[in-house]
């Protein structure tokens, strides 16, 4: 059931993708891509020490106008501590794809561009055995999640930006003890 709605998103996203009018894009877009380095604290509990964890993140995005881009984004995240006594004990790693809009409330070329980013997608997290944040007998979950957050563009040329941005993710169903803040810094290449 999981894969055929995956399968579904993934079909939705790909029809999107072809319904803009090619003529709008040809006008505003820009496609980008490019890496960040994410730190990463659980919020499974109100412990922030030894929980956290250092991620990879990629993007690759498309600005659609001044003030709307779309970004398919990979996170991978080694280790993130699931540290409460109570409920869950162990650790979690990550692996998530989402689609991610971004809105630039104030967009220039040549400045520092602030925005707001919403995204829902897939994730999967293989817990250590000894994780009872997941079912007896099994150690990977996977399922939607969805993130919002906050983040700054410096245009450094026409071809390169450096961003730094903060989010909070969370899991839905089975997935629904995970949920993180991050922080990042990367850049972006537009080809």
């Amino acid at each position: 059931m999981r894969k055929k709605i995956f399968r579904i998103f993934t079909f939705a996203i790909v029809v999107a993708g072809l319904v803009i009018p090619s003529s709008v894009l040809a006008e505003q877009g820009k496609v980008y891509l490019g890496p960040a380095m994410a730190y990463n604290m659980d919020a499974f509990n109100g412990q922030m020490d030894d929980d956290n964890a250092y991620g990879f993140n990629f993007v690759l995005g498309y600005d659609l106008t001044d003030h709307l881009a779309i970004e398919a984004q990979f996170d991978k995240i080694n280790e993130l501590g699931v540290n409460n006594p109570v409920t869950y004990d162990g650790d979690a790693d990550l692996q998530a794809y989402s689609l991610n809009v971004k809105y630039f409330p104030a967009k220039t070329r040549d400045k520092i561009n602030g925005y707001l980013t919403v995204g829902l997608g897939w994730m999967e997290a293989e817990m250590s055995k000894n994780c009872s944040a997941v079912k007896k007998g099994s150690g990977t979950e996977d399922d939607m999640w969805g993130k919002f957050g906050v983040g700054s563009d410096f245009v450094v040329s026409d071809k390169i930006t450096f961003f730094l941005e903060a989010d909070y993710s969370q899991g839905f169903k089975d997935l629904n003890p995970i949920d993180f803040f991050s922080g990042k810094i990367g850049f972006k290449i537009y080809p």
